[in-house]
């Protein structure tokens, strides 16, 4: 058990260092005249990437054993694009319900992340979809879920989420990078291979390049990219809308729930491996600390 505390605790810190690396290292370069004018788009690289190498060679781990890489089959493949088309529902409802009180900032940042680079969309599926399906997960549910890995799955799913979340460091982003967060660490558990967790997270940002790069070449109205870019609080939701989008997402849950067992059973997952509980110590100090940044940084801006 004390062992068990012990790795959590180190795993939370190497989570509260990628999180602040990740923030304060670009900065610490943009400084630097070879930096200055380094594309938004391509922040990771100068933020994850460099984190990831030090991490290995500092903590002498095999990524191989860390991150846990094999071929998924064809069946597993057809379902995670479906279980990603099942979570996009389920995302869709449940910012939109979010945003009843939390003002939706995710479009803002989207479109200055790729000012610039909105006619090279081959530029902005690299930068959006392709770095973070691999950076994101190398670091959540490789570096962080192999701390956690000998603990409940149900609990390591919503702490792994709940870190993937405060990782983005805004509150309309929060809400459905946790809910991201818990269905990732299961489909990587259950698979056994950190590849399926790529493929799913490199499928549903694609959507994200592909919509702005169709924006910007379809003759859309300034009016329609200034709602998009600006898009306004849900003020209208009626109570039957309310309750439709409800059933929506409780549908939405259990075919998500439906694919995974799917999945369980053609990679022969044993869910008694992970219904043992070793540590209930899993807000350790550097959880604490992550959530103060993220408070103050809702403040700040």
């Amino acid at each position: 058990m004390f062992e068990s505390e012990n790795q959590i605790r180190r795993t939370n810190i190497t989570f509260l260092l990628a999180l602040f690396f990740s923030q304060f290292v670009p900065l610490a370069l943009q400084l630097l005249p070879q930096f200055q004018g380094f594309p938004l788009l391509y922040h990771q690289l100068l933020s994850l990437f460099p984190f990831i190498v030090v991490y290995f060679i500092v903590a002498r781990k095999n990524p191989l054993d860390v991150l846990q890489i094999s071929a998924l089959p064809i069946r597993s493949t057809l379902l995670i694009i479906l279980l990603v088309f099942m979570s996009g529902i389920f995302v869709g409802v449940l910012t939109t319900l979010s945003r009843l009180v939390i003002p939706e900032t995710t479009s803002n940042i989207v479109f200055a992340v790729t000012s610039g680079s909105e006619d090279n969309l081959l530029a902005m599926i690299i930068g959006l979809a392709v770095m973070p399906a691999i950076l994101e997960e190398i670091i959540f549910r490789g570096i962080i879920l192999s701390g956690y890995r000998e603990e409940n799955l149900l609990k390591l799913s919503i702490m792994n989420g709940f870190m993937f979340g405060l990782f983005h460091l805004n509150l309309d982003q929060f809400v459905y990078a946790f809910a991201l967060g818990i269905i990732l660490t299961y489909l990587v558990v259950i698979t056994g291979s950190i590849l399926s967790g790529m493929l799913f997270h490199f499928l549903f940002n694609l959507s994200t390049p592909l919509v702005v790069y169709f924006l910007n070449h379809a003759n859309t109205s300034p009016e329609i990219l200034a709602y998009f870019k600006e898009t306004p609080p849900v003020t209208n939701l009626t109570f039957p809308i309310i309750l439709e989008l409800a059933a929506i997402a409780i549908f939405s849950i259990f075919a998500i729930r439906l694919i995974l067992s799917k999945l369980m059973r053609i990679h022969h997952f044993d869910s008694d491996l992970y219904q043992r509980r070793f540590s209930d110590h899993y807000i350790t100090w550097p959880i604490i600390v992550a959530v103060l940044f993220f408070i103050a940084i809702q403040i700040i801006y």
